[in-house]
């Protein structure tokens, strides 16, 4: 159904962004986008601001779910996370390893500590614990070590960054190098 979009409801434009969602199978982003260009279009161009007050932005209900593979490998421990988007099912987490899991960039691989079998003193150990938890931070194993993954992918792409910065402001020195040639060679 058209209809002219300042006589348009509220619930109008909440039907339009559902029939986007669920019809269109367009993502929540993708609705809130729209949402943003609606109420520009309504309160800036056609200046009806009290059109876009109650305009409600839909909810993401399912949340994604975050897979955490972990590999041992003699005492080095390394971690991958897969964001799988909605739940998936146990079929589908299976498929998932049979296929995928030799694709998967696991992070750099860290030692496993040595679990000690010595009896110690309880307060002992509760100092080493909030001593190691004010180091570290509290975490999983596989937390730390996608941390470390995430700081070493920040260093190398700056790096990367830095390399192409200067290729480029090489690239520009000798543009005008030449220029300045061709402005000194005469007509």
């Amino acid at each position: 159904m058209k209809k002219d979009l300042a006589d348009s409801t509220n619930d109008d434009v909440r039907d339009f962004l559902l029939y986007l969602l669920r019809e269109k199978g367009k993502s929540h982003a993708y609705v809130n986008q729209s949402l943003s260009a609606l109420k520009f279009l309504l309160t800036k161009i056609l200046c009806l601001k009290e059109a876009t007050d109650r305009l409600p932005r839909p909810k993401n209900k399912e949340p994604f779910w975050v897979g955490m593979f972990e590999k041992y490998e003699d005492d080095h421990f390394s971690v991958c996370r897969v964001v799988f988007g909605a739940e998936p099912k146990d079929y589908e987490v299976y498929n998932f390893v049979q296929k995928e899991y030799y694709n998967l960039k696991f992070s750099n691989p860290l030692l496993t500590d040595v679990v000690q079998e010595k009896r110690t003193n309880i307060k002992r150990i509760q100092r080493e614990v909030k001593k190691e938890v004010g180091d570290r931070g509290i975490g999983t194993k596989a937390q730390l070590a996608m941390k470390l993954q995430y700081e070493t992918n920040i260093v190398e792409r700056r790096k990367r960054s830095k390399e192409e910065k200067e290729r480029e402001k090489e690239k520009q020195y000798v543009l005008r190098q030449e220029k300045k040639k061709e402005k000194h060679k005469g007509h």
